[in-house]
């Protein structure tokens, strides 16, 4: 009997944050973990480049991430959460800063 992965997402120690009352998002392998804290299910947002995101915040109040991928020239992305977690992954992100940067970040707070 042979046993075949799917999919393995787990929670790795770094980052976890609240998107709203029931929503958690954590780093996980090429991207975002959304899950719901009631139900387990979940929504992945992976990273462009498929390197995964350096660091990520959010906004309660404002319903965004803000997410800076794992790359030399690094650049940040904010994005609704509500697309992401109606499935609307390839939704446009709301803003996109970059330029001027040579190294990645390490940190953001919105």
């Amino acid at each position: 009997m042979a046993m075949q992965v799917q999919q393995v997402l787990s929670y790795g120690g770094k980052d976890l944050g609240f998107t709203n009352n029931i929503t958690i998002v954590y780093e996980c392998g090429g991207g975002l973990r959304f899950t719901n804290a009631l139900t387990g299910a979940g929504k992945f947002l992976p990273s462009e480049n498929g390197r995964g995101f350096a660091c990520h915040a959010t906004n309660f109040k404002s319903k965004v991430i803000a997410v800076a991928p794992r790359e030399r020239a690094a650049s940040i992305i904010v994005k609704g959460y509500d697309a992401i977690l109606e499935g609307r992954m390839q939704e446009a992100p709301k803003a996109v800063l970059k330029g001027g940067v040579t190294m990645g970040y390490r940190a953001l707070a919105i």
